[in-house]
């Protein structure tokens, strides 16, 4: 699979990094002989088992027993710090990647809340008339039928997220997302890659049809997959 942060000109980046940095040690010396300078310490989050001391049951009362406890463990999460050897462009590349992950991860946040906030600011409409009270007593706006219909011709029909190859089974996929939900479909998209047989040929030429390289497309994979999501939940 393909990462989402993984695009041309961010690749073109990490080349430049790597060309820049490559074989300085950690504080940008070259052929540095102080071994301490390619030390690279690195936290991460580890589950380890801690004693901890259960409360006992008073048979007689049902209450909680002060003077006596039963001990245990409980699985907690810790920071470990690993120090490993590396270079300076293998932890450059490493803090870059992290920044871009967290730079989408707000960008698709942004994306969403914008999404929603079309909906509610009046962008597609008035909803003062059209407030709903729910069984709940929450009051929610709702579409009257003309800007419902403008926000379906203007709401694309997917959020194409991420394309790739399947490491257990070696075929093409794609990740996708429902507009206006939180639902990913994770999609087989190899028939995209299947040429025509050579019978299918013969019969396009034989009918004047122009022959096709490949009998469907990534995207009507995905808006099949998509319309068939939609009409399955209605």
């Amino acid at each position: 699979m393909t990462p989402q942060w993984m695009t041309a000109e961010r690749l073109t980046k990490l080349a430049e990094l790597c060309e820049r940095d490559d074989h300085l040690c950690l504080k940008g010396h070259a052929r540095c002989p102080d071994k301490s300078h390619y030390q690279w310490v690195t936290p991460h989050q580890e589950t380890v088992a801690m004693p901890v001391k259960h409360p006992v049951l008073d048979k007689a009362t049902g209450g909680i027993r002060r003077d006596v406890t039963r001990p245990g463990w409980a699985p907690e999460q810790v920071t470990v710090w690993a120090w490993e050897s590396a270079y300076l462009h293998e932890a450059t590349v490493e803090e870059t990647i992290a920044t871009w992950q967290a730079d989408d991860r707000e960008q698709r946040a942004l994306d969403w809340k914008r999404e929603q906030q079309a909906i509610l600011d009046g962008t597609y409409g008035s909803y003062g008339r059209l407030a709903v009270t729910g069984r709940d007593g929450v009051v929610r706006p709702q579409l009257d039928p003309v800007s419902r219909d403008q926000f379906m011709a203007q709401r694309p029909e997917y959020y194409l997220m991420a394309t790739g190859m399947d490491g257990v089974h070696a075929r093409p996929v794609a990740v996708v997302r429902v507009p206006s939900t939180s639902i990913y479909l994770y999609l087989d998209v190899s028939a995209a890659f299947v040429k025509p047989t050579k019978s299918q040929r013969k019969n396009a030429r034989r009918r004047g049809k122009p022959v096709q390289e490949v009998t469907v497309t990534v995207e009507q994979l995905c808006q099949e997959a998509v319309q068939l999501w939609w009409n399955k939940r209605s």
